[in-house]
This record gives structure tokens, sequence and C-alpha cells, in this order.
């Protein structure tokens, strides 16, 4: 995505919903995006800058500069409780 204008994902799957149980309680998984994709998504659209780590050559650092596009059947469930990945998406 270095030097690009738009990053699509097509097509995109995220986990569904579970409950389980375990000894001395119970829990609950909300699904959609990995506490991982979660970060990386707020720091591409928040525009901080990062580190890339590229093969045979020197890590690239600096700022995606890129519209992200997502595509799903469903709407994705984002785990974003503060509201700030949910705000950076245009309505």
């Amino acid at each position: 995505m270095i030097g690009k204008r738009v990053g699509v994902f097509p097509d995109v799957r995220l986990k569904s919903a579970k409950s389980f149980g375990f000894k001395g309680g119970s829990g609950h998984d909300p699904g959609g995006l990995s506490h991982t994709s979660h970060g990386l998504l707020l720091t591409i659209t928040g525009g901080d800058p990062l580190t890339i780590g590229r093969k045979n050559t020197t890590a690239w650092e600096g700022q995606l500069r890129l519209k992200l596009m997502l595509i799903s059947n469903e709407i994705p469930s984002l785990n974003d409780t503060t509201g700030a990945l949910a705000s950076r998406f245009p309505t």
C-alpha cells in the first residue's frame, strides 16, 4: 500500500461473535476485527506514522496516505467502543 491512493479489501469476512463458558464464569467474543487489525486501521485512518518491514530491503517509515475501502456482504463489526474508528468512515 506504500505510495497508493486507495486500499481496497474485497469480500471482507470478519469472525463471527460467539459466547463461551469456562470454569468459574462465562465469556463473550464480539467477533469482528482482531485487536491488531483494529489498531492498524486506527493508525492508517488517523494519519499516524508507521514502520512497515519489507523483504530484502530496509523498513519503510512514513504515513500511508490512502483511502480505505472495505467491501462486505454484511455490516462489519469494528469492535470500537470509543467510536473513533467508525467516525473516520464517511456515511
